[in-house]
């Protein structure tokens, strides 16, 4: 909340500005007053939000339009002030002034003031006409018009009420809260009420009984409400919408929506905004995130896991959002999950999402493909993946919307940082639980087809390619080889995350420490259709090992049910694959139906804690060629220069530089 409100006082000449001012300070009415007075400044001491009031009353003549005007780009709002005794006054405001407010680009509350109540006929008590049917059509036209109200000076009539809702207006805004004219409450404000409705259904029943309502009407207020207040309320949302409470009488979510919506249209917007600020909420309806993040200290070999309890509270939430109890989550059932958070910090949108590759998704927001049911439908197991894979690529935005969606514990503990893969390097398998693999090649050469197939997705030759990065994401069964005296190999069941990086990228991605170290292996795919598709792989390859030599590698060649052609390298992948120490290259296809086989190995690479940098000095010349032109263009990572060597690499790469003392 603001700690300090300035208050600016506009009108037409004669309307009684300044004598408002007067009369608050006085508290008895005055004839005689001066053209303009200077600021007065209420400390905070009388100002019940004990905040700092500062009242800036303004000059009406035209050469003082400068002063007025600057005046008004300081305001925190505006008082505009007309005389309602004057035929044409309100006129006036909507033709002059609120369209010198737009003019001004103000985009500050109004408090428009009809003053002078007392000349215009009738009684402060008894008014003659209807002040809402001339207000409203403007109030519809001006979003920004906060209040409207008629005053007195001369009989002390709601002129302590013009600045009390002035300062209101400021600590208390309606308009981030409520659509005037669509009389509804926003957006932003639903989904801060559903996640504050969320953190207080403590048993995650999707209601909140009579004990849960209390503890938050205790949090919110430092009060419980009686029995007969409890009954009180109830009976408000029974009569008012059909589904605000349950069966039972517990309130739901949407009777919990529909009692803020009484507060603002009864003009208590500061009961609604001492509940958000309770919660934690900033004036914009948002977290801070620098308020409820902790500092993610990590190395780039270190990832971040979701704990178990981190785990149990997603598994809550999905059954909070399973409304149909189907075990899985429809479109619309996940939108409902992901309701709470902002538009522009949600991810919502991407888990279990189709790759667009006609949309180039850039950051850490792009699509992640998961296993889905029959109908298309998130299961437990893939709604868990796809929240593995968001804390892999962004932790802290991860953990931010796990915040969002309800968590309310200490947001460490629902994450682990990993160790870091040189403390494992004595050990025999990593002690990670959810593994990630980049997945690299040439344009076309299967790498979204290889992520399709992890997730069960059919095979297409319909599939755009990937414009940025591209995510699969599962739980997978691990056989790892028989120990002692076990006659059964041991399963061990991991969350592998594969990534696809796709040529558009590459090169960033060989920039970034972080990014190359949080691979735990690359997977190097290659067309067998192709004849310069290899030589992409090797000079990548060799990129790579330059860089990170224990980065764990495996190539695989693709689309083995089509004629192969030779390979433009001067060695042929299974002798390359040999002399780098590697398994020979899996053949692989797609259209024959997905190689399962094929992802166990995968993870098995990634369970190695650190790759083996191959001992073999009799390398043949290209292969030290190769190293030896990386190394000399990774010469410039060392001195300072990492973007400029990562696009040199790539840009050797794409051309085919990179080779033989023979080319």
């Amino acid at each position: 909340m603001k700690d300090s409100v300035r208050i600016v006082v506009a009108g037409d000449h004669s309307s009684g500005k300044t004598s408002l001012i007067k009369t608050l300070i006085s508290e008895e009415f005055d004839d005689q007053v001066p053209p303009t007075l200077p600021v007065v400044v209420i400390p905070p001491e009388v100002v019940p939000e004990r905040v700092h009031v500062s009242i800036v009353d303004t000059p009406s003549r035209p050469a003082d339009k400068a002063l007025l005007e600057a005046e008004l780009q300081k305001a925190d709002v505006v008082v505009l002030v007309y005389d309602v005794s004057q035929k044409d006054a309100l006129q006036r405001v909507r033709s002059h002034w609120l369209n010198e407010f737009e003019r001004l680009r103000m985009d500050v509350p109004v408090i428009l003031v009809g003053n002078k109540m007392d000349l215009r006929g009738g009684s402060a008590e008894n008014p003659s006409h209807s002040l809402e049917s001339e207000i409203m059509p403007i109030m519809n036209e001006y979003k920004n018009l906060e209040t409207c109200i008629e005053a007195s000076s001369k009989q002390l009539f709601n002129v302590a009420e013009v600045f009390y809702f002035a300062q209101k207006a400021v600590l208390h805004p309606t308009a981030p809260v409520y659509d005037v004219k669509e009389h509804r409450l926003k957006p932003l404000a639903v989904a801060a009420l559903k996640r504050i409705f969320r953190l207080c259904d403590t048993d995650r029943d999707g209601k909140l009984n009579d004990t849960e309502l209390n503890e938050f009407q205790y949090k919110c207020f430092n009060v419980h409400l009686r029995n007969e207040e409890l009954v009180g309320v109830k009976n408000v949302v029974r009569e008012n919408t059909r589904s605000g409470l349950d069966s039972d009488g517990n309130l739901t979510v949407d009777g919990f929506l529909y009692l803020h919506t009484l507060f603002i249209i009864k003009g208590r917007a500061e009961t609604c905004w001492t509940v958000f600020r309770r919660f934690g909420y900033n004036d914009d309806l948002r977290l801070n995130p620098t308020e409820v993040l902790p500092e993610l200290r990590r190395q780039p070999d270190q990832s971040v896991e979701l704990t178990d309890r981190g785990l149990t509270f997603l598994e809550s939430i999905f059954r909070l959002g399973d409304t149909d109890r189907d075990n899985a989550l429809s479109p619309s059932e996940l939108v409902e999950v992901f309701s709470p958070v902002p538009p522009d910090v949600s991810f919502h949108l991407y888990i279990g999402a189709e790759s667009d590759g006609n949309v180039r998704v850039t950051g850490t927001q792009y699509p992640v493909l998961t296993k889905v049911n029959t109908k298309g439908y998130l299961e437990l197991d893939s709604f868990l993946s796809a929240w593995c894979q968001r804390f892999i690529a962004d932790p802290e935005h991860a953990l931010l919307n796990l915040i969002y969606i309800g968590y309310d514990g200490e947001a460490l503990s629902a994450i682990r940082i990993t160790k870091r893969r040189r403390r494992e390097r004595r050990a025999t398998i990593s002690s990670r639980s959810v593994l990630h693999a980049c997945v690299f090649g040439p344009i076309g050469a299967g790498k979204t087809s290889f992520l399709r197939g992890f997730v069960g997705r059919p095979f297409s030759e319909n599939i755009a390619p990937t414009k940025g990065r591209l995510a699969a994401a599962a739980s997978l069964k691990i056989a790892l080889p028989k120990s002692g005296d076990s006659l059964e190999p041991r399963l061990l069941t991991r969350t592998l995350i594969l990534t696809e990086i796709s040529d558009h990228v590459v090169d960033g991605f060989l920039a970034s420490e972080r990014e190359i170290e949080s691979c735990d292996a690359a997977v190097l795919l290659y067309d067998v259709t192709d004849a310069s598709s290899f030589g992409y792989v090797a000079r990548l390859y060799g990129a790579l090992k330059t860089i990170r030599p224990d980065l764990n590698c495996m190539i695989v060649a693709c689309k083995q049910d089509l004629p192969s052609v030779e390979q433009e390298w001067p060695d042929s992948p299974s002798k390359f694959c040999g002399e780098e120490g590697l398994s020979t290259p899996q053949r692989i296809s797609f259209r024959e139906g997905a190689p399962t086989n094929i992802y166990p190995s995968v993870a098995m690479l990634c369970l190695k804690p650190m790759g083996s940098v191959s001992m073999n000095v009799e390398r043949n010349k290209t292969g030290r060629f190769l190293r030896y032109a990386a190394g000399t263009v990774l010469l410039g990572v060392a001195v300072g220069c990492s973007y400029w060597a990562s696009k040199k690499i790539y840009r050797m790469i794409k051309e085919g530089k990179m080779t033989g003392p023979s080319a």
